[in-house]
C-alpha cells in the first residue's frame, strides 16, 4: 500500500464517536476517509494534500481537497473552522514544526473536538539495533524514510499534543509489527536495560511498537 491510498485500520479504529466534520492532514487519495464516510455517512470530510494528482482523485471519494502545505500560511488561513476531528495519518513527522501546526489547528477546531494520529516509533527496536551497529541510514519508507523531518518517542508524542491544548485526554495505542520477532529482540535487549539501570517494563512497552495511534480529546 502506498501513502497515497493506505487505509490504517488501527486509525480507524481510533474513531470511537460519530464525527459531524472531519479535517484530514495529507489525505492522499482519500481512501481513509472515503472509509470513515461509509462508517459514518452523516459527517463531512475534508482533506489537505500537497501532492495534486493524489488530491484530484482524494476529490472524488471526499467532500472537499484543498492542496497545498498545511505548513505554509495561506493554507492554513484556508482551513475552515469548527470541525470535530482531526486525522493525521503518518504526516506530522514530515512537517518541519508539527507542534505549531497542531496547536494552530486546534484553535480551529470545536470546542469538543477529537484528533487522531499515526506517529513512528523511534524507540522501536530495529531502531535501537541499527544504532547499536552505528547506523542512521536513510531509505524510501519505514522508520527512516528520508522524507522524515521529525521522530518522537511516545513521551515525546503525548507533550506534544499537551503542549498543543490538545490534552484533556489522551491515549496511546502501539502497533506492533512481526510480533514473534518483536519479541525475540526485545529479550535480548532486556539484560542491558537491567545493567543501564532502565525499568525492563518500560524498555517493553517503549520498544515493541513500530508506531504508535494516539487519540487526543478535547472536552
Amino acid at each position: 500500500m502506498s501513502y497515497y491510498s493506505n487505509i490504517n485500520v488501527d486509525l480507524l479504529n481510533a474513531i470511537n464517536a460519530p464525527p459531524k466534520k472531519v479535517l484530514e492532514i495529507g489525505c492522499g487519495e482519500g481512501w481513509f476517509g472515503k472509509k470513515v464516510k461509509e462508517l459514518y455517512p452523516d459527517c463531512t470530510y475534508h482533506g489537505v494534500e500537497l501532492f495534486p494528482d493524489a488530491a484530484k482523485v482524494a476529490d472524488n471519494n471526499i467532500d472537499g481537497v484543498l492542496i497545498g502545505n498545511i505548513e505554509e500560511q495561506q493554507v492554513m488561513d484556508a482551513v475552515q473552522s469548527g470541525y470535530d476531528l482531526l486525522v493525521f495519518g503518518d504526516v506530522l513527522e514530515h512537517l518541519i514544526d508539527p507542534w505549531a501546526t497542531l496547536k494552530l489547528l486546534r484553535s480551529k477546531a470545536a470546542d469538543q473536538s477529537t484528533c487522531v494520529a499515526c506517529i513512528p516509533n523511534v524507540a522501536h527496536w530495529s531502531m535501537i539495533a541499527r544504532l547499536l551497529a552505528g547506523q542512521w541510514t536513510y531509505e524510501d519508507a519505514g522508520l527512516l524514510d528520508r522524507t522524515h523531518l521529525r521522530f518522537f518517542t511516545v513521551e515525546t508524542m503525548i507533550k506534544m499534543f499537551q503542549d498543543a491544548d490538545w490534552g484533556s485526554k489522551i491515549e496511546a495505542k502501539p502497533r506492533i509489527l512481526w510480533p514473534d520477532k518483536t519479541a525475540a529482540h526485545i529479550e535480548a535487549l532486556l539484560p542491558a536495560a537491567k545493567m543501564l539501570g532502565i525499568d525492563e517494563k518500560q524498555v517493553v512497552v517503549n520498544s515493541r511498537a513500530f508506531q504508535w495511534v494516539i487519540r487526543a480529546e478535547r472536552h
